[in-house]
């Protein structure tokens, strides 16, 4: 009989908070400690969300105030250790903060901000900063491209790049966290349009190996953030593509996936496929759930139904299935002795100053995994 997984000994339970906005801490504060009342585990954590227009010196410093009251509050009211992530900002539909990106004012706002963010991450303890490729683009700039695989291995190596700079500003201001670069959303990430940044295992290999060649002395720093969701949904898209029928010497792969990457992309119908060949580079997970399927468009360019993103824990498809409970324990027998990873819950709560949702998946973690102690 399989032993089931200690999940609050090898994770840390964290959801997401703007730590400018007090309704919102107040609230995430008042989740947390509700939650700990009905499951006293040792650790918790918030995952910052921070905003380019929002990491002036003042709104650090109204950030670390705020995110000191509430770790004070939690930590003098309840046995309990806070922990803090922070999510590097991202845009929406656009290549502003676009990590493959080789023009000069793109790579300077990148770096800029990061730059910003590592302040904060300083002042406030942040242990983990968790970095997206961070672009997409609409169905016509992909037929632009889709037939030049060496295009995305030119941006790949130039996110390599980019990373090394981060990396080095990691190491000239003292920063000892670690960088988590997450795994991208579905071929589908827009309505009717479609990523070129899907990050399939290869993409990891390719850039991991550009990074060992630059000699990056602090290169360990440099982990992946995991996204559950994402990979669930992926993994319906990669069923789908998997046992369907196509034209002879016609790759199976949606809009946003190049040819080359098709075994990579097909391997993710098993959401371990990925996990497995990273699991000791994991060091921050992203959960939520998701419900329903993927059906193409009738044009097999645009997308007429897909998986959720964000569910509330317990109210879909991925958390009712063995591969939830299977693919926390991969995670977890990666981690080091010792280690704990943070799991933040992106529950997309209409209001987050009301974050019911994300309460209600913190005790479905509560009701699941925890055995007291």
């Amino acid at each position: 009989m399989p032993v089931p997984l200690d999940f609050f000994s090898h994770f840390v339970p964290a959801h997401t908070v703007d730590f400018t906005t007090g309704r919102e801490v107040d609230a995430r504060v008042g989740i947390t400690s509700r939650f700990l009342d009905a499951y006293p585990v040792a650790d918790v954590g918030f995952e910052f969300v921070v905003f380019p227009g929002k990491l002036t010196p003042g709104d650090i410093g109204l950030q670390v105030q705020n995110f000191r009251a509430a770790r004070g509050r939690l930590e003098d009211e309840h046995r309990v250790k806070v922990h803090a992530s922070m999510h590097f900002p991202t845009a929406n539909n656009t290549t502003a903060l676009f990590l493959g990106a080789d023009d000069p004012e793109t790579r300077e706002r990148i770096l800029g901000l990061f730059d910003r963010c590592l302040d904060l991450a300083l002042e406030a303890g942040i242990r983990t900063i968790v970095v997206h490729s961070g672009a997409n683009i609409d169905y016509a700039a992909w037929a632009r491209v889709k037939g030049d695989y060496g295009a995305k291995r030119r941006q790949l190596r130039v996110a390599a790049g980019r990373l090394q700079e981060v990396l080095d500003m990691c190491a000239e201001k003292g920063y000892g966290g670690e960088l988590a670069w997450e795994n991208v959303p579905w071929p589908f990430d827009i309505p009717d349009a479609l990523s070129y940044t899907n990050l399939v295992a290869g993409d990891f290999r390719a850039v991991l190996s550009d990074l060992d060649g630059m000699a990056v002395q602090n290169a360990g720093q440099l982990g992946i953030c995991v996204d559950l969701c994402h990979s669930w949904i992926i993994g319906r898209v990669a069923r789908h593509y998997g046992r369907s029928e196509f034209p002879p010497g016609r790759a199976r792969v949606p809009p946003g996936v190049f040819a080359e990457e098709e075994r990579d992309f097909l391997a993710l119908a098993e959401m371990n496929a990925f996990v497995e060949e990273y699991a000791g580079r994991i060091v921050h997970v992203h959960l939520a759930d998701s419900a329903g399927e993927f059906e193409p468009g009738a044009d097999g360019g645009t997308c007429k139904a897909q998986p959720s993103e964000g569910a509330e824990l317990g109210t879909g498809d991925f958390s009712r299935s063995p591969e939830f409970t299977d693919v926390l324990g991969t995670i977890a027998a990666g981690v080091g002795p010792g280690r704990k990873v943070m799991c933040t819950l992106e529950v997309k709560d209409a209001d987050f100053a009301r974050p019911e949702k994300a309460y209600r998946s913190l005790l479905f973690l509560g009701k699941t995994f925890y055995r007291g102690g």
